[in-house]
């Protein structure tokens, strides 16, 4: 990370606000069994002492640690409360930084390799993708409904961007061990790669390449489009591995945002594991599924109502969703669902628009 970065000198900012002197500040710790003052900074003056708390701050990747434990104790400071507003975006410029600051060890340590590795990855899982690991992106969910966009996507974002500053154009190797939602976000945010290889941390079934073989692979996804016209969205619901319409409909019942149509994919088969066969076959349906998206949105126009959102539950594999992420380019407003195991249900998992 930059030896002070935007985010850090917004803090430092929002801590001096909030909390003017060494008293206020050491009794912010305190009750929140932080660290003590005294053990990271001397008696200097107190901008001195601020500044040294946000750099041990930083080097203990406690940032944010810091910033909630500020805003618990004074939520109503001016100072803190538009840093709260501001810090999704100077995350993504900041923090990211130290994301896209390791990248270029992939050049130092694996300079004779054909392929860049990158692993995404929102699971407990790094036993499993020890291998591969080159670079490892583990965020995950630890509270219901939390929103991944101001980390997830920003970091996606910033490697993508800092690989074509490089101007390196070895394939791109994606390990996913990750929710659909976090693959379909990662397929959005690499969608103008020509060379990659994407595979589920494990196993090397059902890659998905970058160059797809001509002609059908399969079955195509059966699409049907239904419309209660009680709300403003579309609400993708895209069933592979099981169906995803009765989930759909309890999330619905629960008090789920309403739609004005609803898109429904399934295979022409029994659901499971093996309706999409190969690379070939993903990639035809996730082609399906953007015309079926596009035809939607198109006929919810010529009836006359609006969809300001497209809400996409996906049960499938991540390499499917992989692709039909890359497949989102002009959709509008996405909102990306995950199925929760606690929750037995879905819950909204990403926000980002297209």
């Amino acid at each position: 990370m930059p030896a002070f970065s935007a985010l850090c000198q917004a803090l430092d900012e929002a801590l001096l606000s909030a909390y003017p002197d060494r008293p206020s500040l050491t009794r912010m710790l305190r009750y929140a069994n932080l660290w003590e003052l005294d053990q990271i900074t001397g008696n200097g003056g107190h901008a001195d002492t601020v500044l040294a708390l946000v750099k041990y701050a930083e080097s203990q990747g406690a940032l944010r640690t810091l910033f909630d434990a500020a805003r618990k104790a004074n939520a109503d400071n001016p100072g803190v409360k538009g840093l709260a507003r501001r810090w999704p975006r100077l995350l993504a410029e900041g923090d990211v930084c130290a994301a896209v600051e390791q990248l270029p060890r992939w050049t130092r340590t694996d300079a004779r390799r054909d392929d860049l590795r990158l692993v995404v990855s929102t699971y407990n899982a790094e036993e499993n993708v020890d291998d591969h690991t080159l670079f490892l992106l583990h965020e995950p969910m630890s509270s219901r409904g939390e929103r991944w966009e101001e980390t997830f996507g920003g970091r996606l974002t910033a490697i993508r961007e800092a690989l074509a500053r490089r101007g390196d154009t070895r394939d791109l190797r994606l390990t996913l061990a990750c929710t659909p939602a976090a693959a379909v976000r990662a397929g959005f945010v690499f969608n103008s790669l020509g060379r990659f290889t994407v595979t589920t941390a494990g196993t090397t079934a059902n890659a998905l390449t970058g160059t797809f073989p001509s002609g059908p692979a399969g079955d195509t996804p059966r699409c049907e489009v239904a419309w209660p016209g009680d709300g403003d969205e579309l609400h993708v619901v895209v069933s592979v591995s099981r169906d995803a319409r009765t989930l759909h409909k309890v999330w619905r019942d629960a008090g789920g945002p309403a739609a004005n149509a609803v898109l429904s994919v399934r295979p022409e088969g029994e659901f499971g594991d093996t309706a999409i066969v190969d690379s070939a076959h993903a990639q035809q349906w996730a082609t399906t599924i953007r015309r079926a998206i596009v035809s939607a949105q198109s006929e919810a126009f010529d009836r006359g109502q609006s969809i300001r959102r497209t809400r996409v539950f996906l049960a499938g594999p991540v390499t499917l969703a992989f692709a039909v992420g890359r497949e989102l380019n002009g959709s509008g407003a996405i909102t990306l669902m995950d199925f929760d195991r606690e929750a037995k249900g879905y819950v909204a998992a990403i926000d980002f628009v297209t």
